[in-house]
């Protein structure tokens, strides 16, 4: 019984596709799938008791063949339609949690890390700090000059291409955030 459970939460449902890190996304896709794992478990088990006692009586069966024929082949409809809406939800329910994480935690201009981000990390190092940490603070000089010379998109090209500067130099050795404006700041660990 446990490996049929098993095979049934595996293809009739996307608990074990999902997963996105958190785990807020994950748990109410459980819970759903609970739900429906009971309701048409329920369902299922009902309509092939009643099959398998109508085909005791060969004429009683006869009569009925057709109809619980049709009734199986809507069943299997409604399930796997089920399956398909669970899928779906489960897709938007990650990319709107990946968005959301996104917003949250990343520049929009520059794609990097932000003020959001760099506080959560200053808070992790406070405890638990390693041996070797350094932090790089940059600016940009006259990205005020540009943009009243040259217009806003001049000073946003300006900011992309330190932010492309900085996380080239910083590749593989630290995390480069923007804090704002014409802030950036670099945690690296290690030597």
């Amino acid at each position: 019984m446990p490996r049929v459970l098993s095979r049934i939460r595996k293809e009739l449902l996307y608990s074990t596709v999902v997963y996105d890190g958190k785990g807020h996304v994950r748990k109410q896709i459980d819970e759903d799938n609970r739900k429906a794992a009971v309701i048409w478990s329920v369902v299922e088990i009902f309509f092939w008791i009643v099959c398998l006692v109508m085909s005791f009586n060969d004429e009683i069966f006869a009569r009925t063949r057709v109809m619980f024929s049709a009734v199986g082949i809507i069943i299997g409809h409604i399930i796997n339609k089920t399956r398909f809406e669970r899928y779906a939800f489960a897709e938007s329910a990650m990319e709107l949690a990946e968005l959301r994480n996104r917003f949250a935690y990343y520049d929009q201009l520059t794609n990097l890390q932000n003020r959001r981000a760099y506080s959560e990390r200053i808070k992790q190092l406070e405890t638990d700090m390693p041996a070797t940490c350094c932090v790089v603070t940059a600016d940009i000089n006259g990205l005020k000059q540009i943009n009243d010379t040259f217009g806003h998109s001049a000073g946003g090209e300006l900011i992309i291409g330190a932010a492309e500067c900085l996380s080239q130099c910083f590749e593989g050795v630290g995390e480069v955030y923007r804090l704002g404006g014409d802030e950036f700041c670099v945690i690296a660990i290690g030597t």
